[in-house]
């Protein structure tokens, strides 16, 4: 038999676009499959990177002789004036007035909350550029662009990175209570400590900008240009995630619902997050996301247990909660992550990677996940016990199980992207700033399958999966879904009639399958009224018996409780023989 040749349907993970994820065969595209998720979300790239969504929230980035840039004071922007960072001759002058005035160009916006606001500039004539905001009446950020250094800075975190032949991105962060107004880009004729000094130059004079970027973040992330209206990219809504995790081939990620409800998910620095004998020092390594936005919990001097915690989280006694940071070994190796209304939890080893001594009495499971360059997503799963509870991490000397100690003020370990969401695993990271953030569910299906000739009156569907956390599984016939949280489900033509892989719920007729293991191949296959399952190489027990009723749609993990990736997806219109069947499907 060839898979390819003998099928009527064949989905691998690879090309897709919004609400689509496209199927190899058929090639006339009737077998695409329909993808939704009404929400962004996070993946892990090709490059192993945690990849989400990110805004440039500017208009004409590369325009400044736009009208979507006010010219404070008169300066004049001379257009396509010299070569960008991109190799184009795209890059614009800003050309101080002969006016006294403060010489800048402005764009409004209205976001709160982490804001990092960037720009690529080079030396002209001058060679001071000042970045500042409307807003604040004190912050400004000066660089050099003749050394390539920061000159004075005020309230703002600011830095300054080469990007060859001469060119600069400059940037500045800030967290706003209030909304800022614009974003301004000033040239300077002297780096002196003043904000937007009022100035006049000679008319020809200036120095050269580029590909100006605001978003929503509290470091500068990878730019992106802009026209009319601001661009996202990545990993917005309905778009199907290729995930990378663990490496090789791409998988389509599918989850359930959830809800990150700790704020401030990579901004420990924020003082929403409690220090106790202990400092955050932001943005001090690379993260799991490849930006330099990973912060390090610092140890004081005091013998005493060193955290950062945030408190008072409101949950439902009793459910079931996952916890989870990203973690990464400094001069320290250990790091607890507890909960301390039920004062337990986990220590975990970062330097070897491995999960440590369990902390206190109360039932709690744990979990470590390798993410690369030293990183560790240390979770840890437990019930609730209240109405509302505090998690902490705390780092400790090298050494298992230790929760006070002497320390040199100087040492710690890197934290990133913290999640508490409500159920027995972690999902993937879901980025929070001032309000909690849920990602739906996605959904995938492809309906009329009788009619489009994929499937016929019998047929066969196989599916690879990693069976992320599912668990009681039954092999199930059933006619009404008031009961469903379905895996992988067949509908008939009549809509009346289902058969699919279940957890949880129940069914006119079940095969129980427990818990499969941490990847399966399945086959279902339909001849006449029989319906059989194959999985890894094994033929269920006994055959059932249903209504003779033909397969119309086909959804795969339609937003209920199980999450998984598909390896890949194949149908046949006939029903396979038992040997082609344990053949396809042993592992």
């Amino acid at each position: 038999m060839s898979n390819y040749t003998d099928a009527s349907l064949v989905f691998y993970p690879s090309g897709y676009k919004e609400s689509k994820a496209y199927s190899l065969k058929p090639t006339d595209g009737s077998g695409d499959l329909t993808f939704t998720r009404a929400s962004t979300a996070t993946r892990v790239n090709a490059e192993g990177l945690i990849e989400g969504v990110r805004t440039n929230l500017l208009t004409y980035s590369e325009q400044f002789d736009n009208a979507a840039w006010v010219k404070v004071t008169n300066p004049t922007i001379t257009a396509n004036a010299t070569t960008s960072p991109d190799g184009t001759t795209n890059a614009d002058k800003l050309i101080p007035s002969t006016s006294v005035g403060r010489q800048a160009v402005s764009q409004n916006n209205s976001s709160t909350g982490a804001v990092s606001m960037s720009v690529y500039a080079k030396k002209g004539e001058y060679d001071i550029v000042q970045l500042t905001d409307s807003r604040n009446p004190t912050a400004f950020a000066n660089f050099d662009l003749t050394n390539g250094v920061l000159g004075s800075v005020s309230d703002f975190t600011a830095t300054i990175a080469s990007v060859g032949s001469g060119w600069y991105r400059c940037s500045i962060s800030y967290d706003y209570t209030l909304s800022l107004s614009a974003f301004r880009i000033s040239v300077q004729q002297l780096a002196t400590d003043v904000r937007l000094p009022e100035w006049a130059g000679n008319g020809t004079d200036g120095i050269y900008i580029y590909g100006a970027q605001l978003e929503q973040s509290p470091s500068v992330t990878e730019y992106i240009p802009t026209t009319t209206t601001a661009v996202s990219v990545g990993m917005l809504a309905n778009v199907p995630r290729i995930d990378y995790t663990g490496g090789g081939c791409g998988k389509l990620l599918l989850e359930p619902q959830r809800t990150n409800l700790v704020l401030r998910s990579e901004e420990f620095d924020n003082s929403y997050w409690t220090k106790t004998n202990a400092t955050i020092t932001a943005n001090s390594t690379t993260s799991p996301d490849g930006t330099t936005n990973a912060d390090k919990l610092v140890e004081n001097t005091t013998n005493s247990s060193h955290s950062v915690r945030t408190d008072f989280i409101v949950a439902t006694s009793g459910s079931t909660y996952t916890y989870s940071v990203f973690a990464k070994k400094g001069e320290r190796d250990f790091i607890l992550v507890f909960d301390s209304y039920i004062n337990s939890g986990y220590w975990f080893d970062l330097n070897n990677g491995t999960i440590g001594s369990k902390y206190g009495a109360a039932s709690v499971t744990s979990k470590i996940e390798n993410y690369g360059s030293g990183w560790y997503r240390c979770s840890i799963t437990f019930a609730a016990s209240g109405s509302g509870y505090a998690l902490m991490f705390n780092n400790a000397a090298n050494a298992d199980n230790v929760v006070s100690y002497l320390g040199d003020g100087t040492s710690g370990v890197y934290i990133w992207g913290a999640q508490l969401e409500a159920g027995s695993y972690s999902t993937s990271l879901i980025n929070t700033t001032t309000t909690a953030v849920t990602r739906v569910a996605d959904g995938l299906s492809v309906s009329s399958l009788f009619s489009k000739g994929i499937v016929g009156v019998n047929g066969s569907l196989f599916v690879d999966i990693n069976t992320l956390n599912l668990s009681g599984l039954t092999f199930t016939m059933w006619n009404t879904l008031s009961q469903r949280s379905g895996v992988i489900r067949f509908t008939s033509a009549s809509n009346t009639f289902y058969i699919g892989l279940l957890e949880g719920g129940s069914g006119s007729t079940q095969i129980s399958l427990g818990s499969l293991p941490p990847r399966a191949k399945l086959l279902f296959r339909k001849n006449g009224t029989t319906y059989t399952l194959f999985y890894n190489g094994v033929k269920a027990s006994t055959d059932m018996t249903a209504p003779s009723q033909t397969w119309d749609k086909l959804e795969v993990e339609s937003g209920f409780s199980p999450n998984m990736t598909v390896n890949s997806v194949i149908l046949f219109n006939s029903a396979l023989s038992d040997t082609d069947a344990i053949a396809l499907t042993t592992i």
